[in-house]
């Protein structure tokens, strides 16, 4: 099954921030050190990931993290499985408005 988080999730880095407030890094960050202490310190909010970077996107606005349970990106999901026909149809004209302005783009040339 297609998983949202693959889709919007789509740029990586080894520290990157979630809306939530969380702080995700790797052992890859040049500032690792100074991250452990603080996850030692605050460890609900810096949270140390095993993958070699930290997959990151935005959702309206907002950074989001792949790996994060805040739930933002799974409320985004269930909304849009929700409206999936909803969402169909909007894209359906879309993509019809597209290929008409496609169209008349291509009689021009």
């Amino acid at each position: 099954m297609a998983d949202f988080r693959d889709f919007v999730c789509d740029h990586h880095a080894t520290c990157s921030d979630c809306k939530c407030g969380k702080v995700w890094f790797t052992h890859q960050d040049e500032d690792y050190e100074t991250l452990q202490r603080k996850a030692t310190e605050e460890p609900d909010k810096y949270l140390e990931s095993d993958d070699d970077a930290v997959a990151f996107g935005w959702i309206s606005g907002e950074q989001v993290v792949w790996s994060c349970d805040c739930g933002f990106i799974k409320r985004h999901e269930e909304w849009i499985r929700e409206h999936e026909e909803v969402v169909r149809k909007f894209l359906r004209a879309l993509g019809a408005e597209r290929v008409e302005e496609a169209s008349r783009l291509a009689a021009i040339v």
